[in-house]
């Protein structure tokens, strides 16, 4: 009955996206991708098996609690409550271990206000080279368009993985 390996698709992405959307924006990719490591980590560590089972088959494979409960020979409000005390642990513990995850705050300095304006420009430039809105450039690298303009308004800074693409 307990569930070894968790896999994070495409289908069942939308489930974290939704658990965690207050954490993780939906823009970040490196961040989502932080995110299905974590879920599958914490549904393998966190939950007992009993949890595991239940939250994987009605989020991820998206069972009925009344489906679940026949097939463990459960009544509905079981597993509806070892659903919801899954849900409970798997917020809780992905709360903490995205707090850790989190980087430290960037120092203002005039030197970083420089290299944002500087890495700002450039991308606008090159870009526009390429002749691609900033809309387009968002959905090419798995970003917002309001994050590609604070870019090259020097308001934020990409980071280094983002940079090499």
């Amino acid at each position: 009955m307990q569930t070894d390996l968790i896999y994070i698709d495409d289908d069942n992405e939308r489930f974290l996206s939704y658990t965690f959307s207050h954490q993780i924006p939906q823009t970040n990719r490196n961040r989502r991708i932080r995110m299905k490591r974590l879920a599958e980590s914490v549904i393998s560590t966190e939950l007992t098996p009993m949890q595991q089972y239940c939250v994987t088959e009605h989020y991820l494979c998206g069972k009925k609690q009344k489906e679940i409960a026949e097939q463990l020979g459960l009544s509905r409000s079981t597993v509806s409550r070892h659903i919801g005390a899954g849900m409970k642990k798997l917020k809780h513990a992905a709360q903490l271990q995205l707090s850790a995850l989190e980087p430290a705050p960037a120092t203002h300095t005039p030197a970083l206000e420089d290299l944002k304006i500087t890495i700002g420009r450039n991308l606008a430039s090159l870009r526009k080279k390429k002749k691609l809105t900033q809309i387009e450039l968002a959905e090419k690298m798995g970003y917002s368009d309001k994050a590609i303009s604070k870019w090259e308004q020097g308001a934020t800074m990409p980071d280094i993985e983002t940079m090499k693409q």
